[in-house]
């Protein structure tokens, strides 16, 4: 995995965080798209402390490791490899940013060229647009509520009182959202678009 600083690689998440807002403005005239997509944003890819979300995570995947395979096993093993995939994939466009000594929409397309990674990048896009479904699948269903609960229990288990919060957050915003496939359909067609577009620059 390219090594880099964790300033390095806060600035370009924020970048594309950014990016991504307005690539995605439309979506975000919708009260429930906006939540879930600044949720995403914000509390999941931007975070203050950028390393927050990866202790707590690998916590969640080892606890389930050692449960019996099930449905759950197979979310969180789902969104460890989209999480894991995410970290490799903003290591290798933030080295080649670093290489170019500059944050631009011009230095960052050539960046995304320069990783030779698209098939990953697919593959990324795909896993997320899975994970959210899937997600958003067991928010909607009553009985999936208990989960949840579940899940925030967990968090106080481990010692993450923030994640606490931020599974409730992620919880709402998932609910708060009718057509989960508009939302997830719209950022899979922008994405493949945008890298169909990069490569052929």
């Amino acid at each position: 995995m390219a090594t880099v600083s964790d300033e390095l690689l806060v600035e370009v998440r924020r970048y594309q965080a950014s990016m991504l807002k307005n690539t995605y403005c439309d979506l975000m005239e919708d009260e429930g798209f906006k939540k879930l997509l600044t949720f995403i944003l914000d509390t999941i890819y931007t975070p203050e402390d950028i390393n927050a979300p990866t202790e707590t995570f690998n916590k969640v995947y080892d606890y389930f490791m050692e449960r019996p395979k099930g449905e759950p096993v197979t979310i969180i093993t789902r969104l460890w490899e989209l999480r894991c995939l995410s970290e490799e994939l903003d290591r290798s466009v933030a080295q080649n940013l670093d290489e170019i000594g500059e944050i631009t929409d011009a230095a960052y397309e050539k960046a995304l060229r320069a990783c030779n990674n698209r098939k990953d990048r697919e593959r990324h896009i795909e896993l997320f647009v899975k994970c959210v479904n899937t997600l958003h699948r067991l928010s909607r269903h009553p009985l999936n509520a208990f989960m949840f609960k579940v899940m925030k229990l967990l968090m106080s288990y481990l010692g993450r009182p923030k994640a606490v919060k931020t599974v409730e957050e992620g919880y709402n915003a998932l609910r708060g959202v009718e057509d989960i496939y508009r939302f997830t359909g719209v950022i899979r067609e922008r994405e493949l678009a945008r890298l169909e577009r990069v490569y052929k620059g």
